[in-house]
């Protein structure tokens, strides 16, 4: 049994311009685990069986401006003009509150396998087997487990019936606790490995000190529990009350809490426009992986170890988002040849209900997980390893490997990828359900080409002489060791962040997740030097690049380019002194320095073609920075 205790620090913070916010969160990750494996030796086959069982919980409790947040900036309808003197005098320009969140779900996997590993010659192994996986998704228990909804084009609830129409809950027909999440019974994992050491003469040498082993799996996984905490605020039991402002009013001192929240059965007040839920889908389920993977190794002198391998992986079912209640082709059409509705275009959902799917203007917009991701690894890896001797170890490793998908996280599907890290907002896309090819592209996490090396000196003890002998303490125990590190860069996105929906296909205002919207490539990409007096901080001319005609989707994929590289090295430089004739007791000073050349980490440039730093490099990485630390070993 695992039990795992997260609690988030409460968090205060006011000022006279800004706000009075608090943000006290608990977290609980309990993990209960039931495991057993029997092995059967029989001859040259090793058999094995066994079960894994879980039960995963999750309980967040969310007090998210559950006291109320202010805003104090002297702008307010009846404000002074003075932020201090509003202050005083009880007058906030907004005002916002909301009930205590929580999030109370379980899901279980129940996981059963079979392997034999098989000796079929002395220098040949062959291992085979079968996984097999029950896995379910997040069931919601709080509020009577009546917390997710169902988006379901024309059925009324009967749980809550003033609900608005196409907004249904556990209980009424084709939704659970779980959405329209269900269980799926036909996970299966087969997997099959070998490894073998031939004897081929010079060029294995001696017996087994040349293999070559190779393997295929499927192995299913959890899904994100970040997706279950986008229903946080769903009504009628993410109630937010804007004070007075609810009626119109100002100053916004009217309290409605604490607030009381519905039982299944009554009819609870809705909003008159809901844009700010999310549900699972039929198609969410578990996502699996592919994995394979050849690699050739060979023991060579001075105890060093070469290995070249082949490693891919598939990933299927993985997270994504889209929008749940979308304008469909013939809404499209009627926004396009309608003036007020292209002026209307961030809320069109809202102003023109009729161009949805869904065809109401209470959900104007409607945020769906599912299932439909998937993504691609291959790579060639190469390493030396070195094992101690005459004082030296090392590890060298090149990776040349290349990984794509059409949303690397469920927050990359979702919210989009930052073009520029960190402290700037840069392009965020989400998924693109109407043109799905601009959605395949280079992973976040993408690194064409990755070289590390890390080498570990010691100079060692003088044979006869004593550990605590004046010139061993003067010569030996001095270590260096460091970590070098060059790499291409990861990738960056063209898009917009929270800007104007040229296609009319997504309401900006509205959308619960990331609009598809992005500009188009008129000309190819021009590289600048963000070193350069001339062009300082530019990485590349936004002169290649302008808006869509509205009414269409720009033309550039995912994560089209890649920013800079990484040029790093890390130092280490420390001192054992013995402290015993053994060696044992010792004490060690430490000299560490990161990036110990000052070489210029740039970060990613801005991909937001709506602002104003566009192509822009607006920041680095941390520049070299050295401590002195100590070490008593004993």
């Amino acid at each position: 049994v695992n039990w795992n205790l997260n609690t988030a620090p409460y968090d205060f913070n006011a000022n006279m311009s800004g706000q009075v916010f608090t943000l006290p969160v608990t977290n609980y990750y309990p993990v209960f685990n039931v495991s057993d494996t029997v092995s059967w030796q029989k001859g040259a086959h090793s058999i094995k069986f066994g079960y894994d069982g879980r039960r995963f919980n999750v309980s967040n409790k969310f007090d998210s401006s559950n006291s109320g947040q202010y805003q104090f900036q002297g702008g307010g309808s009846y404000s002074t003009g003075d932020p201090g003197l509003d202050f005083l005098l009880g007058i906030p320009d907004t005002y916002l509150q909301t009930p205590n969140g929580v999030i109370q779900s379980d899901a279980f996997l129940n996981y059963i396998f079979a392997q034999d590993t098989w000796k079929v010659t002395s220098d040949f192994t062959l291992d085979y087997g079968l996984g097999y996986s029950i896995d379910t998704p997040l069931r919601n228990h709080q509020y009577g487990g009546e917390a997710e909804s169902c988006f379901i084009v024309g059925q009324q609830s009967t749980v809550f019936p003033s609900a608005p129409k196409n907004m249904v809950f556990p209980g009424d027909p084709g939704c659970s606790n779980s959405s329209q999440a269900y269980t799926h019974h036909n996970e299966f994992g087969p997997r099959i490995g070998f490894a073998w050491a031939p004897d081929l003469g010079r060029i294995s040498g001696a017996q087994g000190k040349f293999s070559v082993r190779g393997g295929f799996g499927v192995y299913y996984n959890r899904t994100e529990e970040e997706s279950s905490l986008q229903t946080l605020n769903m009504p009628p039991f993410g109630f937010t009350s804007g004070g007075a402002a609810d009626f119109g009013g100002s100053p916004q001192f009217i309290n409605r809490f604490p607030y009381t929240f519905p039982v299944k059965g009554q009819s609870p007040t809705f909003p008159s426009s809901i844009f700010n839920i999310s549900s699972f889908d039929s198609s969410f389920r578990a996502p699996y992986a592919e994995n394979f993977q050849l690699s050739i190794e060979r023991e060579l002198a001075s105890k060093m170890v070469a290995r070249v391998s082949y490693v891919g992986s598939i990933g299927r079912r993985e997270q994504i988002t889209y929008e749940g209640n979308y304008e469909t082709a013939r809404g499209h059409t009627a926004c396009l040849g309608n003036p007020a509705c292209v002026t209307a275009r961030n809320t069109q959902a809202l102003s023109f209900p009729l161009n949805t799917i869904g065809g109401s203007s209470v959900i104007a917009e409607e945020g769906e997980v599912g299932s439909e991701g998937s993504s691609n690894y291959n790579s060639l890896q190469m390493s030396l390893t070195k094992g101690m001797t005459h004082g030296l170890q090392f590890q060298l490793s090149y990776t040349f490997a290349h990984a794509m998908d059409n949303g690397s996280s469920f927050e990359n599907s979702g919210f989009g990828g930052f073009g520029v890290l960190p402290g700037g907002v840069g392009a965020q896309r989400g998924y693109n359900q109407y043109v799905k090819s601009l959605n395949y592209g280079d992973s976040t996490y993408d690194v064409r080409h990755n070289f590390v090396f890390a080498p570990v000196y010691t100079t060692p003890i003088l044979h006869g002489q004593s550990a605590l002998s004046p010139l061993n303490i003067a010569l030996s125990g001095w270590q260096i060791s460091g970590i070098l590190q060059l790499s291409t860069g990861e990738p960056y996105d063209i898009a917009y962040n929270f800007g104007t929906s040229h296609s009319l296909y997504c309401s900006v205002a509205l959308s619960f997740y990331n609009c598809p919207d992005i500009p188009e490539q008129t000309a190819p990409l021009v590289k600048l030097d963000p070193r350069s007096q001339a062009k300082r901080g530019g990485y590349f001319s936004p002169a290649s690049f302008t808006a869509e005609p509205i009414g269409s989707f720009g033309n550039i994929h995912r994560n089209p380019y890649h920013g800079p590289g990484t040029n790093n090295t890390n130092l280490i430089v420390a001192k054992n002194f013995s402290l015993s004739s053994d060696g044992v007791l010792r004490l060690q000073l430490r000299l560490e320095s990161d990036n110990v050349f000052n070489h210029t980490q740039f970060n990613l440039p801005d991909g937001n073609f709506a602002d104003g730093t566009f192509g822009a490099i607006t920041s680095a990485k941390n520049a070299r920075q050295t401590q002195l630390g100590g070490k008593l070993y004993f």
